[in-house]
């Protein structure tokens, strides 16, 4: 009787550990796929990154990206162009040192309600001696209000 008991226990045991062992193999497996997909979202998204940043650098408008206290934060190689100066040598400079004293009130209440969120027509500017039309809209960057700004630069 004991033996059939201590028989049956094994058994039952021998079941346990095969039914965690079909459980450990099954998790593997959802695992393994899971991680194969995270990989392919990954080589995608930094697929699109790479598409946009080349997109927004070689662009033939001038795009830049700053803070509310204008900081410029990123431009691109036709911001670059227009002011003469390398990428970076722009970055962490500020957006107004760009412009023409006389364009400065006006940039500045055209900054404003952007950053209040209104709807504001193009405004023309002068930066560095080329004459431009600027268009902006507010943007979030990590929870914090940037404003993005399009040059077009206009024919002399």
């Amino acid at each position: 009787m004991k033996d059939k008991r201590h028989n049956l226990e094994e058994g039952k045991q021998e079941a346990r550990e095969q039914e965690i062992t079909e459980k450990l193999n099954v998790y593997h497996e959802e695992i393994y796929f899971q991680n194969k997909e995270l990989l392919r979202a990954q080589e995608e998204l930094e697929k699109s990154k790479n598409s946009y940043q080349e997109l927004f650098n070689n662009a033939p408008a001038a795009y830049v990206i700053y803070s509310s206290n204008n900081e410029l934060i990123k431009s691109n190689e036709a911001f670059s162009a227009i002011v003469g100066d390398v990428n970076e040598e722009i970055l962490g400079a500020s957006i107004t040192d760009y412009i023409d004293q006389g364009d400065q009130d006006n940039f500045y209440f055209h900054k404003k309600k952007v950053l209040n969120g209104e709807k504001v027509p193009s405004i023309y500017l002068t930066i560095k001696d080329s004459n431009v039309i600027a268009v902006s809209n507010l943007i979030k960057i990590n929870d914090e209000n940037h404003i993005k700004t399009i040059f077009i630069k206009l024919p002399k």
